[in-house]
C-alpha cells in the first residue's frame, strides 16, 4: 500500500470485492484499517477461512503485475479463538501479537521500516557469484547458493548444520585473521579483496549484516576476480578483431583496382592473424581449383 493513492484504491477495491465474493454469508467481516480486515465465524469454520485467505493471497501477484508494482505482495493473517480470551480487548491484543510474530517469522524483524526489499531464495540460487549467509558470532554457515555449493563441494541438498565458514570455505581450523565480522553493519556494505586459501582464487567480497529468521546474520556476495578479468579480456579481444576486420575491408574498398584491393585486404588480415601464408582459391568450370590470390609473410620461403 506504499504505492500511489490511485493504485492503493484499486488494491483495496479488488481485495474487498474478492473477500465479499469468497467469504461465507454467515461470517461477519469488516475493514478495520487501511487494508486490514477482521472476520468472525464459528470455530468449526476456521479451516474454511484459511482456504479463502489462500485464494485471496493467490490473486495478489496477478494484481501487482497488472498495476506494474515491482514488489512481492505480503499477506499476513492470524487466528484467535474465543476460548483463548475473556474480552474483546484481549482478542485484539492477541491478534496483534500473532500478526507481528507471523510477519517477523516470514520477513525479519522490521519488514516495513526504511527501504526494505524482500528477495526470494531462488534469485540467489540463480546467480553465478557465490552468495553465502553465516552467523557472525558463531561462524556457522546458514545458507550457500548453488554456485557456492558446487565450487566448495557441498551437495545441493546437503545440510550445513555444524559447518563453520572458515572450515568449509577456507579449509582452516580457526577463524581467518582478516575476518571482517566486527566491521560489518546493516546500513552499508563492507568491500575487500581476499585470497581464498582453499581454492587459491583471488576474490572480491561484499558483506553486510541482515535480519533473517529472527537472527542477525552476515550476507556475503563473492566475485571471482580472475573470471571477470578473463571475461573483460575476451570482450576487448572481440572488439579489437572487429576493428581490424573493418580496417581490412576499408583498405580493399579504397582501391580502384579490385585485384589490388583484394591483395591489400588479405595482407591486412594475414598480418593481424600473424599467419605465414594466405591463399584464396577460385573454382573453375572444369571442377578444379586454382590459387588466384596469395600472400606470403616476409622471410617465408616456399
Amino acid at each position: 500500500m506504499r504505492e500511489s493513492t490511485e493504485k492503493a484504491k484499486v488494491i483495496l477495491t479488488e481485495i474487498s470485492a474478492t473477500l465479499k465474493k469468497l467469504m461465507n454469508p454467515e461470517w461477519a467481516i469488516a475493514r478495520i484499517g487501511l487494508c486490514c480486515f477482521l472476520c468472525f465465524c464459528r470455530r468449526d469454520h476456521a479451516g474454511d477461512v484459511e482456504e479463502k485467505i489462500d485464494r485471496v493471497s493467490g490473486m495478489l501477484p496477478t494484481l501487482w503485475r497488472k498495476l506494474g508494482i515491482q514488489a512481492d505482495p505480503v499477506l499476513a493473517h492470524a487466528i484467535v479463538y474465543g476460548s483463548e480470551v475473556t474480552s474483546l480487548d484481549e482478542m485484539f491484543m492477541l491478534l496483534i501479537r500473532r500478526i507481528s510474530s507471523t510477519e517477523k517469522a516470514a520477513h525479519g524483524e522490521s519488514p516495513y521500516v526504511g527501504d526494505y526489499i524482500a528477495l526470494r531464495r531462488e534469485v540467489f540460487d540463480s546467480m553465478t557469484e557465490h552468495v553465502i549467509v553465516s552467523d557472525p558470532r558463531t561462524y556457522e554457515l546458514v545458507y550457500m547458493n548453488r554456485s557456492a555449493r558446487r565450487d566448495f563441494g557441498i551437495k545441493p541438498d546437503g545440510s550445513l548444520n555444524g559447518c563453520r565458514c572458515y572450515e568449509v570455505l577456507e579449509g582452516q581450523d580457526v577463524p581467518c585473521g582478516d575476518c571482517p565480522n566486527l566491521l560489518l553493519r546493516k546500513d552499508c556494505a563492507y568491500e575487500a579483496s581476499h585470497l581464498n586459501r582453499r581454492r587459491g582464487a583471488k576474490v572480491l567480497i561484499r558483506s553486510a549484516l541482515t535480519t533473517w529468521e529472527n537472527r542477525t546474520l552476515r550476507l556475503t556476495v563473492e566475485f571471482d576476480i580472475n573470471k571477470y578479468l578473463h571475461a573483460i579480456a575476451r570482450d576487448h579481444e572481440l572488439i579489437y578483431q572487429e576493428m581490424r576486420a573493418n580496417e581490412a575491408i576499408s583498405l580493399g574498398m579504397a582501391e580502384e583496382d579490385p585485384g589490388t584491393g583484394i591483395e591489400k585486404t588479405i595482407a591486412c588480415i594475414s598480418e593481424n592473424m600473424r599467419s605465414e601464408r594466405f591463399l584464396i582459391f577460385e573454382e573453375r568450370d572444369d571442377n578444379t581449383v586454382s590459387a588466384t590470390y596469395e600472400w606470403t609473410a616476409p622471410g617465408v620461403f616456399l
